[in-house]
């Protein structure tokens, strides 16, 4: 009997404890059914926002399920979170979305009335859910950094790289620049086969202009050669329209830097001082274009 009694006991005991586990076992897995889904940020983190003006780029997540796949046709919610004080008129295009085939989604932030810091909250699946903070600051219209920045610094370095260019033209090629010039656009058609050429190679006609000005004002070229050279650039602008845009400017750092590059390096060689007077003269040139045009883009 004590031995019946003891293997019951034990069995019990046993059973129990079976019991037990898979409770624990269900509740975990109850209590959890979002295991392994998770939300990324994706675009538009860290913007600087003109104040009441919406973010260049907007808000973008992807989200994963359990099994680490794109989640599509999941809910997600946004939610402002923190705002600096006077940054109530702040909002999103939308406080919830559902992700696409891939996954994503993505919202539209538009800045409040005062400059600081705003922290946007997007959860995954429910408000509790797994979740990613979007940190944007908004900040205000400086008039006086635009106009000065603009006039006197922009444009102010346009002028010199375009005056600094026809000296070195003039300088480095001297007659031969000029014959060859007059030999490709001693017709206007001629001109304007030029023209197109030149501005489907560098995808802007602004650029093209820019130099036809340089060669002009150096002698290099006359008005009237110059101007079938212009109806050209405008037509190869129209040609080129669809492909991306080649930002020329990007590039004006690179070109400073190999005109005072051959300038140090050229000693006695006039030719060597000359060409890089020509390269740092557009390299500053379409610098100053660039900032004329990053300080203006507030104005958008």
């Amino acid at each position: 009997m004590k031995t019946t009694r003891g293997t019951n006991t034990k069995a019990a005991t046993l059973f129990t404890a079976a019991l037990f586990a898979f409770v624990l076992l269900c509740s975990r897995t109850a209590s959890t059914p979002s295991h392994g889904m998770s939300i990324e940020k994706t675009g538009g983190d860290f913007q600087f926002v003109i104040e009441g003006e919406r973010a260049g780029d907007a808000l973008s997540v992807r989200v994963f399920g359990a099994e680490g796949k794109p989640a599509a046709s999941a809910p997600v919610y946004f939610k402002i979170i923190s705002s600096p004080a006077g940054g109530k008129r702040a909002a999103l295009s939308g406080e919830s979305s559902v992700t696409d085939k891939q996954g994503k989604t993505s919202v539209k932030f538009t800045a409040g009335g005062d400059p600081g810091v705003y922290l946007i909250k997007a959860n995954a699946f429910t408000a509790d859910g797994p979740f990613v903070i979007f940190k944007e600051t908004g900040k205000t219209k400086n008039w006086v950094f635009i106009l000065l920045g603009a006039m006197t610094g922009g444009l102010g370095l346009f002028l010199y790289g375009m005056n600094m260019m026809g000296q070195g033209l003039q300088e480095w090629a001297g007659d031969q620049m000029r014959s060859i010039l007059g030999t490709l656009t001693k017709h206007r058609v001629y001109g304007l086969a030029v023209g197109m050429v030149v501005t489907a190679i560098m995808n802007s006609s602004s650029a093209t202009t820019v130099m036809l000005v340089g060669f002009t004002n150096a002698g290099l070229m006359t008005l009237r050669q110059a101007l079938g050279v212009i109806l050209g650039a405008d037509v190869g602008s129209t040609v080129t329209a669809q492909i991306v845009a080649f930002k020329f400017t990007d590039y004006a750092i690179i070109f400073i830097a190999v005109g005072v590059i051959f300038r140090m390096a050229a000693g006695k060689r006039d030719h060597l001082m000359y060409f890089g007077t020509v390269v740092l003269g557009i390299g500053m040139l379409f610098f100053g274009l660039k900032i004329m045009s990053d300080v203006m883009d507030p104005l958008k």
